[in-house]
């Protein structure tokens, strides 16, 4: 009798699992993430093209993955060292941005852009930072193109800065996403 109900259960599980797998969109890669680092000197600038992009079909957010070690000096004077010692990549190897996209943003029937302020989650050092951003979508029938600016003052928040940097850095980073693109796969 356990044995059954041990295999029913294995094959529930199996099957839930089979199911969510299904239902999750996949990522759109080659979208380009830009971000400043102020300093009390100037800006550190800083670019990668490896942003992961996908719409969430459940929470109705765009997802937007980085890898912070594919951040890459866009500049001779900004150090390579300094997005990965300010997110902690060794404990948070990624930086997650969750931005609400409700169908109408995703699913609109014209190309035109729709700019308005939403909101969005910046999980910075496993912290997760609520705030409300501008962000143009421009939806189409075959993709969704989004592009956003927005500042984030670390002092604000549950965040550290290395001690370091304390002297050279004024806590601001702007992140900066410019037409990533989400192409939904369709079986």
């Amino acid at each position: 009798m356990i044995r059954i109900f041990t295999v029913c259960c294995f094959l529930l599980l199996c099957l839930y699992l089979k199911t969510n797998a299904q239902t999750q969109a996949s990522f759109t890669s080659g979208n380009t993430m830009l971000l400043a680092i102020e300093s009390t000197s100037g800006m550190y600038e800083y670019s990668s093209n490896q942003l992961l992009v996908r719409y969430n079909e459940k929470t109705k957010k765009m997802e937007c993955i980085l890898d912070v070690t594919t951040l890459l000096p866009a500049n001779n004077f900004s150090p390579l060292v300094i997005p990965q010692d300010i997110f902690f990549t060794a404990k948070y190897p990624e930086v997650l941005i969750e931005i609400d996209a409700p169908d109408q943003n995703i699913r609109a029937g014209s190309a035109a852009p729709q700019a308005g302020k939403r909101a969005a989650i910046i999980y910075f050092q496993g912290v997760p930072i609520e705030m409300t951003i501008p962000v143009t979508f421009t939806p189409d029938a075959r993709w969704v193109l989004f592009s956003t600016t927005f500042d984030l003052l670390l002092p604000d928040y549950e965040v550290t800065v290395p001690a370091k940097y304390l002297p050279v850095l004024t806590g601001r980073l702007i992140f900066t996403i410019r037409n990533a693109h989400w192409v939904p796969l369709k079986p």
